[in-house]
């Protein structure tokens, strides 16, 4: 959920599948007005990977994780051009991504409950914790920005109990 700077009303972004379930489309409702304020139709090619988590950032651009995952990828929402990290990143499959200001998203990566912190300019990935290993968690995966933090909560790992929750200062 993301406010529209032009109209002050909130907006709501989905994603789902075309008709024939072949093609992403993403929308973007007014809550207010209850209009459709943005629908684009993604192109993305058709493949075993669907789309696990997206966000819609300050910059245009739609940022999307797939499901079991290699990087990350964005679509520019005005202009349609497509653009992704290259394989091997250390992002695996997302679970959860967050902006913390125009220049940076934090992203939640499933499979060592990673941490990781991409810079748009300049463009780089950094892991800044891992946390299966110390804290027995699978996933980061809600997102919330308070008091200048970016707080993550995650999901234990399989069969096990506890969640935690990670404060994390830019």
């Amino acid at each position: 959920l993301y406010i529209d700077a032009s109209s002050g009303s909130p907006v709501l972004y989905m994603i789902g599948e075309d008709a024939e379930g072949t093609n992403y489309l993403f929308h973007g409702v007014n809550l207010v007005t209850k209009a459709i304020v943005l629908s684009v139709k993604a192109d993305i090619k058709e493949t075993a990977y669907k789309v696990e988590d997206f966000i819609v950032s300050n910059d245009g651009n739609m940022y999307v994780g797939g499901y079991m995952g290699d990087g990350l990828a964005s679509i520019d929402l005005a202009s349609g051009a497509r653009w992704r990290t290259g394989r091997g990143t250390g992002i695996n499959q997302i679970e959860g991504m967050i902006e913390s200001d125009n220049n940076t998203i934090y992203i939640g990566s499933y499979g060592s409950a990673d941490l990781l912190k991409y810079t748009k300019d300049p463009l780089e990935i950094k892991r800044i914790a891992r946390l299966r290993v110390t804290y027995d968690q699978s996933r980061p995966f809600a997102w919330a920005l308070a008091a200048g933090k970016v707080i993550t909560g995650t999901v234990p790992d399989y069969g096990l109990q506890g969640g935690a929750l990670a404060v994390i200062n830019p």
